[in-house]
């Protein structure tokens, strides 16, 4: 038998050395074929020394499912490196998200960082989102081998060489490497270092500051995708790299600066790598510029030269190659020592931006602005966005700039989809203003282009610009409001040709949703209109102002333009405690950029300027409640047009009056329970902190419920504010959930949300000592003393397991004696006893068990 187990240890022992010790790195990765198929590879790196080597792998594909990817590639790398190719093709159920794990027992012997690896599986995975919502994906290409060799003592770096075949975002962070299932490995950790060892998630590059020790190492790099903002898979690739002691120096490269350029530029710099030691060093580059599809860059390959070396890059870029993510790409210089081969790597960020088109002329036809541009050239333009202004500007584009940012203030005014069109008619101006115009090409995939330069334009001449829509009077039916207008100049009289009038409009509201009785005035004198005898209190008034010609044909007369539109400020006030919220309804053509707020001065009877707003919101703040304030608003606004410069557009609001009242319930006390078990009572303690939503606190009420989500919980007390402590004492259970309501000086209660429950407390505990001898002195066995505590089911067992007392009484009060009436034996009871308490959720059994010792004095006699 024993030489059978030693046959058997042996055994395996050779199936391990087959099956084992080869893994040294890898990934996943995976390519859209159509619908829900994908070709799935699974890249290792292994051990050439090892005899375990594999023709296929299993993949684990996250549907419920596994399949067999052949070997289609296996290569010869220097340093005892096989690369092997497994592939194969699958096609999903449907849109979900598949974690693909592949594992091949085992990693190789003397991993430092991975416990006793040769043991340990080695697993790859990779996530795959199908999501017809985010459209089809492929994961990102990785370049560089990633397996590589470090100095002790020497900064080492290394980049992944990843490409994103669909254009889109990547981000890198250290992970952990992975065994059965996918999982994490226990007891992983990263290599030791001098400072620090991390991956910067820009560019990839994974930076070891510095090693310390010589051995083989294995750290895991993830590499996440995003799209719209949202990560739409990873990939965790292994990585293996071989700490050596050694006097070669790495080659270094010099700084390459990052680029932003237009589509269309030429792209040409050099890059210089030199090693300290004058050995021969080769310099070569990797990165997605060189995978497009159309005009690639290019960079020599594999440059070697002695001591220094210098590859020039050359990118002629084109308008496919517009995109949101930047183009990375990584830099190697390798050096050729005998003792070890030392890289260094640098990466740098390429973006192409869309280039923008340029406006050809801009024409005001007093009615419109008219705009021209010349059309994008790029095949991949799909449109364009026009924005407008209100008035001029100076600002500059920045280099890297695409899209209008909002702090320039421009408004998004037309999409046009076809970008075969040149030119836009904005129908929607206003007389007085100086408009500026912005346009931007759209690319694929809504890509924003650099902007155009501004083109800006007066409308003044040909209609009418209003002025003033001021209150004269505040009152119910004896308001007045004054309308004042400038009269059109230059305008198109061949066009327009004669006799003309105004037609003046009126709505009693903000927007001008119901004009009736319209005013006519022949000819155009006159410039201003005073609206009596309306209600200014309650609602402001809008006036719609339109230029007409005869139309000698149609015989009727017809507008010149569009309407001018312009509404009476009108003041709102919403009151609170101490303080009056004021805010300023307009509709109007010019642009009001101040507030000047007055208040009504009881002493002298005048309005006295109080404030300066340049919003539409004001508040008047430390009033005094229940008492009256009055208030009206003075605007002060302007056109824009160079013409009207000096025009300064004053109106006044109607007088409103308002009072203060707290109708704001304050703030609910941040408070704590505890019990305190030996005392049977619970403590409730709270505070208000220092905020002015405790002002005017006038009393606390305590509700407390003893059961848990209780609809009606019991009002226990009326407390002040100088108490911060409660007390209390429940008398079924000690458990209970407790809330509180605040309410103010002025009646305001805040119903507090916030409910703290407890439950803590246990009160029936039984002696393991008991002597039934007719001594008087623990005759009884009963419990310590208790409270809470409704009923029991106790059963007392012999040490044979016979029942010899049971009883659903707290008390118990067994005299020893078994359900026959005889005293049991001395010796050990064994009992089982379910408590029922009061919980917070209602009776609940507490299951307690224990021993029982029963003694007697030595000459008792039991009948």
């Amino acid at each position: 038998m024993k030489r059978f187990i030693i046959l058997l240890i042996f055994a395996t022992i050779s199936v391990s050395n087959i099956y084992a010790t080869h893994n040294r790195a890898g990934q996943i990765i995976y390519r859209h074929i159509s619908g829900y198929s994908y070709e799935i590879e699974i890249w290792t790196y292994t051990y050439t020394k090892s005899s375990a080597d594999r023709d296929s792998l299993d993949l684990n594909l996250g549907d419920g499912s596994t399949m067999v990817l052949p070997r289609i590639r296996k290569t010869t790398l220097p340093n005892f490196y096989y690369e092997n190719v497994y592939r194969g093709r699958h096609t999903f159920p449907g849109p979900g998200t598949f974690i693909l794990v592949a594992e091949d027992p085992n990693r190789n012997e003397g991993v430092l960082n991975i416990p006793n690896s040769v043991n340990v599986m080695f697993a790859l995975t990779s996530v795959l989102q199908i999501n017809p919502f985010l459209g089809h994906n492929d994961a990102p290409i990785l370049y560089t081998k990633p397996i590589d060799k470090a100095a002790v003592g020497q900064v080492f770096t290394h980049n992944p060489g990843a490409y994103d075949p669909d254009g889109d975002s990547l981000s890198f962070k250290m992970d952990t490497c992975r065994y059965d299932n996918g999982a994490k490995i226990p007891g992983f950790s990263l290599p030791p270092s001098t400072n620090s060892i991390y991956v910067n998630p820009t560019t990839g590059d994974l930076i070891w500051d510095t090693p310390t020790q010589v051995g083989v190492y294995n750290v895991a790099m993830r590499i996440e995708e995003w799209r719209d903002g949202v990560i739409i898979s990873n990939v965790i690739r292994d990585i293996q790299i071989e700490v050596e002691e050694t006097d070669n120096q790495p080659p270094v490269i010099a700084p390459v600066e990052n680029l932003c350029v237009v589509a269309g530029d030429f792209i040409q710099f050099d890059v210089h790598a030199s090693d300290p030691d004058n050995d021969f060093v080769f310099l070569e580059a990797t990165g997605a510029p060189f995978f497009v599809d159309v005009s690639p860059a290019t960079f020599p390959d594999s440059i070697p030269a002695i001591g220094s070396v210098t590859g020039t890059f050359k990118w002629q870029t084109v308008c496919e190659h517009i995109s949101n993510a930047v183009y990375n790409v990584t830099f190697k210089a390798t050096d050729d020592n005998p003792e070890v081969n030392l890289t260094d790597y640098q990466t740098m960020e390429i973006k192409i931006i869309g280039p923008a088109v340029q406006f050809t002329s801009i024409e005001n036809s007093n009615t419109h602005v008219i705009l021209k541009w010349d059309k994008s050239t790029c095949p991949n333009a799909t449109g364009y966005k026009i924005y407008r202004r209100n008035q001029t500007e100076n600002f500059v584009i920045g280099d890297c700039q695409t899209g209008i940012p909002d702090e320039w203030e421009y408004d998004f005014i037309k999409e046009i989809v076809d970008p075969n069109t040149n030119f836009y008619v904005n129908s929607h101006v206003t007389p007085g203003f100086n408009y500026c115009y912005r346009i931007v090409v759209i690319y694929n995939d809504d890509i924003e282009g650099q902007p155009s330069e501004k083109e800006c334009i007066e409308i003044v001449e040909g209609v009418p610009i209003l002025t003033l829509s001021s209150v004269l009077e505040t009152d119910i039916s004896n308001g007045e409001i004054q309308v004042k207008w400038i009269n059109p100049i230059n305008f198109d009289t061949i066009a327009y040709q004669g006799p003309y009038r105004y037609l003046l409009e009126i709505s009693h509201d903000l927007y001008g949703l119901n004009y009736s009785n319209p005013i006519i005035y022949d000819g155009i004198s006159v410039n201003s209109y005073n609206d009596l005898n309306i209600n200014t209190t309650h609602n402001p008034t809008c006036y719609r102002l339109t230029l007409q010609y005869m139309d000698t044909i149609l015989n009727d007369f017809k507008n010149i333009g569009y309407p001018a539109i312009a509404a009476s400020p009108y003041l709102r006030i919403k009151s609170a405690n101490r303080r009056n919220d004021l805010y300023i309804d307009e509709n109007v053509p010019w642009d009001n950029t101040k507030y000047i707020i007055y208040r009504l001065n009881e002493t002298t009877g005048i309005f006295d300027s109080i404030g300066i707003s340049q919003s539409k919101h004001y508040r008047d703040d430390n009033l005094i409640n229940l008492k009256e304030y009055c208030y009206k608003v003075k605007t002060i606004g302007f056109y824009s047009a160079d013409s009207l410069a000096d025009l300064e557009i004053i109106n006044y609001s109607q007088i409103n009056c308002a009072t203060p009242l707290d109708t704001i319930p304050p703030c609910c006390p941040i408070f704590t329970v505890e019990s305190e078990c030996d005392l049977y009572r619970n403590v409730i303690k709270w505070n208000m902190p220092v905020d002015s939503c405790y002002d005017g606190l006038a009393e606390i009420q305590l509700f407390y419920s003893s059961r848990q989500f209780d609809g009606n919980p019991e009002q226990i007390a009326t407390l002040t504010t100088a108490d911060t402590t409660f007390f209390h004492y429940p008398d079924i259970t000690l458990a209970g959930c407790y809330s509180f309501s605040a309410i103010d000086s002025a009646g305001n209660q805040a119903l507090c949300e916030t409910v703290q429950c407890i439950d803590i407390c246990s009160y029936y505990e039984l002696p393991n000592i008991f002597t039934p001898n007719a001594d008087n002195v623990n005759d009884l066995y009963h419990p310590y003393p208790y409270k809470f505590v409704e009923s029991i089911d106790m059963k007392i067992y012999n040490r044979w397991g016979d029942l010899v007392y049971e009883t659903t009484d707290p008390d118990i009060n067994w005299n020893g004696k078994n359900i026959n009436g005889n005293l049991v034996p001395e010796g050990v009871y064994y009992y089982i006893c379910d408590v029922y308490e009061e919980r917070l959720t209602g009776l609940e059994a507490r299951n307690i068990s224990g021993f029982i010792h029963i003694y007697y004095q030595k000459d008792q006699n039991r009948p």
